[in-house]
């Protein structure tokens, strides 16, 4: 970079005006440090510039003209949003309100207590021609197995077995 006079000046102009940003702004701090000659420069502009800052009363520009600004400036932005009427706040907290009722009774749902007991499986075996069950099944326990027990069942013949 070249340290000519006129960009001295341009660069403590732009510095103490503040449009000096990012990495030149670094640089020119670093320029500052080193050279006189700059930091004179700095001490002019800001002599200079600092009495518009006295004379010139701070007032806040209408709002119409920040939006006429952005628009210029961005274009294709969407606009602003209009203010909400009164009743705008509703449907935000109604869908708020609902979606909280749905977690709440899906909570309650999943950890809903369930009986104790599961459903045992039972039955009875039976001739066509007798009243009286042979045999009854039952599901036996939380290992689910299957217990038969003989009610009027008649014992086995030697030699043979039940199947």
């Amino acid at each position: 970079m070249k340290k000519t006079p006129e960009r001295i000046e341009s660069l403590a102009s732009e510095y103490v005006l503040g449009s000096l940003r990012g990495p030149a702004r670094k640089r020119f701090e670093g320029w500052m440090m080193e050279s006189y000659r700059v930091r004179q420069e700095v001490w002019f502009w800001e002599d200079r510039l600092s009495a518009l800052a006295e004379t010139v009363p701070e007032k806040q520009p209408p709002a119409r003209v920040w939006s006429s600004i952005q628009h210029r400036l961005w274009p294709d932005a969407p606009a602003a949003r209009e203010p909400r009427s009164r009743l705008g706040w509703l449907w935000p907290s109604w869908s708020l309100v609902a979606s909280a009722a749905v977690l709440v009774m899906a909570v309650m749902l999943l950890q809903q207590p369930g009986s104790g007991q599961v459903p045992m499986l039972s039955g009875a075996i039976v001739q066509p021609d007798v009243k009286d069950p042979l045999w009854l099944v039952s599901e036996a326990g939380s290992d689910h197995r299957l217990r038969l027990r003989p009610v009027a069942a008649t014992a086995a013949q030697a030699g043979k077995d039940y199947e």
